[in-house]
């Protein structure tokens, strides 16, 4: 299998990162799914579990910071599109993580025949915050963390 120059630059960061700073646990390595490709995000989680020797957690969300956007240049969606995005894109990463090629076709993502490769020796544990009501329902159903962010009024 070939290994593209992004591939391989997450590969050597994730084995520095894994080596060098954190001797016992990576912890909420964060995927912000409001911006990020499901695709893209799982084959990061997946390099940087299977390097870190599975010594990481996954921070799944839906993106609320306005200027985030603002400087990478993309649209700001409405909350509920970015919560929509992440509820989509979550088992399309979880079936990444656990080796699985994935089809789907949804709203947000259209994946044919896709993995993720290196693939972690265990499923990494995922969390999921948020603060308001869909969120937190999300989350009780797909994580196995959750974390309570106060709603806010501005910026999801």
């Amino acid at each position: 299998m070939a290994v593209t120059a992004p591939e391989a630059r997450i590969a050597a960061n994730a084995h520095l990162i894994a080596k060098h700073f954190a001797p016992d646990r990576l912890e909420d390595i964060i995927a912000s799914l409001g911006s990020d490709d499901s695709d893209w995000a799982a084959k990061e989680l997946a390099t940087i579990a299977h390097f870190s020797g599975g010594r990481v957690e996954v921070g799944l969300g839906a993106g609320w910071m306005a200027p985030d956007y603002e400087q990478a240049g993309m649209d700001f969606d409405a909350p509920g599109v970015r919560v929509s995005r992440m509820e989509e894109a979550i088992p399309i990463i979880k079936e990444l993580l656990a080796g699985k090629e994935v089809n789907a076709s949804g709203e947000h993502y259209t994946i044919t025949g896709h993995t993720a490769y290196p693939i972690p020796a265990t499923m990494p544990p995922i969390m999921i915050a948020g603060g308001g009501p869909r969120m937190l329902k999300i989350a009780a159903r797909e994580a196995d963390i959750s974390g309570l962010n106060p709603a806010r009024k501005s910026n999801a």
